[in-house]
């Protein structure tokens, strides 16, 4: 896939192999003449990871629903590194500096592919907040009705997720982003109450958690959980909070989104 790129690239050019088995019917590059192979850059074209991982994960989707694969398998993306990929096809003399450089590329074409898969919660919902009968008074047995809406910001490197409900619960907004380096969603969450807290976040298109379990922003006086399900349709995410101050998880509220567009 990647010699492609190569081939499409301005300032390479094809070069005599070395003479090795390994090489045989191989074409091999080189930086063109005056090029220096440390500052090459490749955002002439995409590097097709990200495109490929959204047309597994659509097989993937369709065999699940068809009970071809079982249900608790998950998904999972796995990319070689720029120097498996490069040290074959370039000179030797390019390889160090190209490797840095695709090596860049590739961290941002991750990111993109992993907020790519965040596109199911894109758009407006209409949320409802369960408090259980053992809440306090003032809020036990109680339903509150609230909006939420996620949208693309900077340019898609980033989710924002602006929450409005009426009191007892704050009004909110999260921000949500993508680190290659240790393959993990990150949520920034911030509330009208002035509360700031980060929390570890996976989605798989089927199943959302947020999990906090260390001080950040604010002390660790308990330990919180999220954990949403996404109906088959997209449509609805039904989820609930936990929390612990022990060892024991206890539920906190009940939270249903319902997509509105």
């Amino acid at each position: 896939m990647q010699t492609a790129v190569l081939a499409d690239h301005p300032d390479f050019t094809t070069t005599q192999a070395p003479d090795h088995p390994v090489f045989a019917d191989m074409t091999v590059y080189a930086p063109r003449d005056g090029v220096d192979a440390s500052t090459l850059r490749f955002d002439h074209a995409a590097l097709g990871y990200a495109r490929d991982a959204r047309d597994s994960y659509d097989i993937f989707r369709r065999l699940k629903a068809e009970h071809v694969i079982p249900e608790h398998v998950r998904f999972q993306v796995s990319v070689p590194t720029p120097a498996t990929v490069l040290s074959i096809v370039l000179v030797v003399a390019a390889r160090a500096g190209a490797v840095r450089c695709h090596d860049g590329r590739m961290d941002g074409a991750s990111r993109r592919a992993a907020m790519e898969l965040l596109q199911p919660l894109v758009g407006e919902w209409r949320t409802e907040v369960t408090f259980p009968r053992t809440a306090p008074d003032a809020i036990a047995g109680q339903t509150v009705g609230g909006r939420v809406v996620f949208e693309w910001v900077l340019d898609g490197q980033f989710l924002v997720e602006r929450a409005q409900t009426p009191q007892p619960v704050p009004d909110s907004l999260a921000l949500i982003g993508f680190d290659p380096e240790h393959a993990a969603y990150t949520q920034h969450y911030f509330d009208s109450r002035g509360v700031a807290r980060v929390y570890a976040m996976t989605f798989d298109r089927n199943v959302w958690t947020l999990l906090r379990e260390t001080a950040d922003f604010s002390p660790l006086d308990f330990s919180q959980r999220f954990t949403g399900a996404l109906s088959d349709d997209g449509d609805t995410i039904a989820g609930r909070w936990e929390t612990r101050t022990g060892s024991r998880w206890e539920h906190d509220f009940g939270l249903r989104y319902t997509r509105v567009r």
